[in-house]
Parts: structure tokens; sequence; C-alpha cells
């Protein structure tokens, strides 16, 4: 299966290899982005609010 590298633009290193999909693959990833998207239209603005703090504060304790 093939890939595609993202590359740091700093270091002009490669910093992460990403599998391609199948077009297939693909749509079936945009069909579960669109059911997921509908569950998240469902939440309060608290609800989503509180989700996105807890993601941030996730990445805040997890840099490298």
């Amino acid at each position: 299966m093939s890939s595609f590298q993202v590359i740091n633009p700093f270091t002009n290193e490669v910093d992460r290899n990403y599998p391609l999909h199948s077009f297939d693959q693909a749509q079936q990833c945009i069909k579960q982005a669109h059911q997921e998207q509908r569950q998240w239209a469902k939440l309060t603005l608290a609800q989503r609010t509180k989700l996105v703090r807890k993601g941030l504060e996730y990445f805040d304790n997890h840099r490298a």
C-alpha cells in the first residue's frame, strides 16, 4: 500500500507517514464523519465547550 509523507518544514525531515486510502475507504470515512457531526450538532454549547476544553487540556499535557 502506498503512503504519503508529512515533512517538517523547519527540519526538512519526515515527520509522519500516512497510508493512502482507496476510493471506497475514503467514502466510508466521509460517511462516518457525517454521522459523527450529526451527533456533535445535538450537543448543547455547554457540552461542546466542555469537550473542547478537555481536548485542549489533553494536548497541553501531552506536548512533544
